[in-house]
């Protein structure tokens, strides 16, 4: 039941954390889950409920490029990791900037 009140909590968190971004400015949405629902599920919401004011970078730093998953429907990458593929504990991390 608790994991299920995540991603609304995970939402509502970055709502708030948007509206301390500037324009030109960067929100990080980062979770330790590979979960769907707290991951992409979350990001899509946010980016209906902000269309236009915010757009979700592309992963171009050399080190990061391995665990960059290409989000082509938002023009951009997420950096997931997972425990199976990469001997690291499963990570989803999105980095947004604030265009309007």
């Amino acid at each position: 039941a608790q994991l299920a009140a995540l991603p609304a909590l995970q939402g509502r968190l970055l709502d708030a954390a948007a509206a301390c971004v500037r324009v030109g400015g960067v929100v990080t949405y980062s979770v330790c889950t590979p979960r769907a629902e707290e991951g992409d599920d979350v990001l899509a919401a946010f980016l209906q409920r902000h269309a236009g004011r915010f757009e979700l970078e592309r992963i171009e730093a050399a080190a990061l490029r391995p665990f960059a998953a290409p989000r082509e429907r938002w023009g951009g990458d997420v950096l997931q990791t997972w425990t199976h593929r990469h001997e690291l504990d499963s990570h989803y991390a999105a980095r947004l900037r604030r265009v309007a």
